[in-house]
């Protein structure tokens, strides 16, 4: 496992600790299993039991076991898009947050996009670029991504800044964000 990545998450459980919510972390390598970087199994039972007892499970990307190759870095991405799938079958309404270090996803110019779907992707898909810091996942064309593909079972994606006060809290309250939302507004998903 990676020290930064847990050292993160024990900030952001701090964080939602300290507002008062009721938070579990969850690392990946606890519930995730791969065989040649591909998913091999999911132990979803914990995670279903934290919401079962109104819980927030708290995920994150990280370095998970593989069958084949010993270890094998697993995206929050890709953590977060399993474990919307797997709680989808049980649970009506499923939204997938991701705090990052910006307000969104940017166009061209800098400006945040409010909303992607597969109709629009095509052409906001040249301004997406890696991330400015280290970012061994793929950065943001990677998230939206992933979100697109979460898009496709009706499981919104929210990108928010995770840096500005009250924009967490605002989103899981359904409150107005500063953030981009990628959403199924099209049954036609070509070109991914």
């Amino acid at each position: 496992m990676s020290n930064v990545a847990v050292d993160i998450n024990r900030i952001v459980l701090k964080e939602f600790l300290g507002v008062g919510m009721n938070v579990f972390s969850f690392s990946p390598v606890s519930f995730i299993y791969s065989s040649s970087d591909k998913l091999e199994d999911v132990f979803i039972k914990p995670i279903k039991r934290a919401l079962e007892l109104n819980l927030v499970p708290i995920v994150y990307g990280d370095v998970i076991f593989d069958f084949k190759k010993g270890f094998t870095i697993y995206s929050g991405e890709k953590t977060l898009d399993i474990l919307a799938k797997k709680l989808s079958k049980n649970y009506s309404k499923v939204k997938v947050i991701q705090c990052g270090d910006t307000d969104g996803v940017y166009d061209e110019r800098g400006k945040t996009i409010a909303e992607i779907t597969s109709k629009n992707f095509p052409r906001i898909k040249k301004a997406l670029g890696g991330s400015k810091s280290t970012d061994v996942t793929g950065g943001m064309a990677h998230k939206v991504l992933e979100s697109l593909v979460l898009a496709k079972k009706d499981i919104t994606s929210i990108i928010i800044n995770g840096e500005t006060k009250n924009e967490l809290l605002n989103t899981l309250l359904g409150k107005k964000h500063h953030g981009t939302e990628v959403v199924c507004k099209f049954n036609i998903y070509k070109g991914l």
